[in-house]
Formats: C-alpha cells, sequence, structure tokens
C-alpha cells in the first residue's frame, strides 16, 4: 500500500486462505497490519478457498468475521458467482460480495462473454439485493487451451457446441467491450490482470500465464 500510495492508488488486501492452518494464522495477521493505511479501500479473506475446497464455509465465515472485528474496511472474500449462490449464510457474513467472472473458464464464446459476465452479475443481484457487489477477477487470456461449452442453466443444446479460445484476437474485444459496459453500469472490478505471470502456468495450465493486458516483459500487448 505504501508503494501504492506513491502513485495515487488505491489497494484491496488479501489473506490467502488455504489448507495450512499456521500459513492462514500469519496471512490475516499481515492483514489486519496493513488494512488500515489510507489507501486499503477494502479487505478479502480467501481467494477462491471454497472452490478448492481448503476449508468448511463456517471456518471460512468465522475468519471473515474475526477479521470483521479489527478492521474498519469492507471486509469480503472472493468466490465464483455458484459459490455464492451456494452459500447464503456466506453472504450473510460480508459487507460486499468479491465475485470471480471469467467465462473462458466455463467455455463461453468470446462473442458472448461479455454478456455472460453481466448475467452472472444478474444472478447475484437477484439473489443477494441489498450487497453490493465487486467484480474481484475479469478478463480473457490472450494463449492457452481451447476450453469446450459447458453446460448451465439458460443454455441450448445447440451453444454447447461453442467453445472459448484464448488469443489476442479475442482478448482485445473482450476487454474493450467489457469496460466501455461496466462504465455504463458503474461497476467496480479488478481486470484479470495487469501483467502475464509465467509462474501460474504450473498451477493453472498454460492459460495462467497469459491473462495480462501486459506482457511478462512489461510491454502492452
Amino acid at each position: 500500500p505504501d508503494l501504492a500510495a506513491q502513485h495515487g492508488l488505491s489497494v484491496a488486501v488479501g489473506a490467502w486462505i488455504g489448507t495450512d492452518p499456521k500459513r492462514n494464522d500469519e496471512e490475516i495477521a499481515n492483514l489486519i497490519t496493513v488494512a488500515p493505511k489510507r489507501n486499503v479501500v477494502r479487505v478479502l479473506v480467501g481467494n477462491e478457498s471454497l472452490l478448492r475446497n481448503d476449508l468448511p464455509v463456517s471456518d471460512l465465515i468465522d475468519k471473515i468475521r474475526y477479521v470483521k472485528s479489527k478492521v474498519w474496511k469492507p471486509v469480503s472474500t472472493a468466490e465464483p458467482t455458484h459459490i455464492w449462490i451456494k452459500y447464503p449464510e456466506l453472504a450473510k457474513a460480508v459487507d460486499y460480495i468479491g465475485v470471480q467472472i471469467l467465462p473462458y473458464w466455463e467455455g463461453i464464446p468470446v462473442d458472448q462473454a461479455v454478456d455472460a459476465v453481466f448475467d452472472r452479475l444478474d444472478e447475484l443481484h437477484k439473489a443477494y439485493p441489498d450487497k453490493p457487489i465487486v467484480i474481484t477477477e475479469v478478463g480473457w487470456p490472450s494463449r492457452g487451451k481451447i476450453i469446450p461449452r459447458k453446460a448451465y442453466p439458460g443454455i441450448s443444446e445447440a451453444e454447447l457446441s461453442s467453445e472459448a479460445v484464448p488469443s489476442l484476437v479475442n482478448q482485445a474485444p473482450f476487454m474493450r467491450e467489457f469496460l466501455n459496459r461496466a462504465k455504463e453500469a458503474d461497476l467496480t472490478y479488478y481486470v484479470m490482470e495487469a501483467f502475464d505471470q509465467p509462474w501460474k502456468a504450473a498451477e493453472e495450465g498454460a492459460a495462467g500465464s497469459y491473462w495480462g493486458i501486459y506482457n511478462a516483459e512489461r510491454q502492452p500487448k
């Protein structure tokens, strides 16, 4: 946060919550220490911890409540839409909903992907009309494997033949369309992500390295 403040940037600070209780405690302690910085605007306790099945939802809620008792900033966690829908008790425990919306991983073709982002937002608004929503990840990779379309409510059999293709040619229009519509809708969001991160390939496959708007050498794509 101190470095970001030198450049007029606000910060959302996260604590990584996984399967190691000792590390979880250290992450939360660091989060509580950093959160009071003036340019920290919100905090996140965990990133897709439930999606990975790293801990029960009740344990994550306990950690969120503990951080809320120590930090005077909006507190949430980051999970995809279906996790928020599955656990209304989680939504009740947070100050805002931090949602990851990445149509690529659902196999949604790029020409339908931005509509899919807003469909997910509509689902959450209907389920939790009184909760603010922050899109904590949104983007499209410029390289990686093609993802087949996955079935979900509202999709026809014909559409299942479509697929998500990662490429520079697809990343650019997705981002431009999303940014324009996000401005019109006055959304709060974080683009996934600023720079390519090659280390992510080991965790997420080839596409994990190529979500950046800039490449790993900090050059604009």
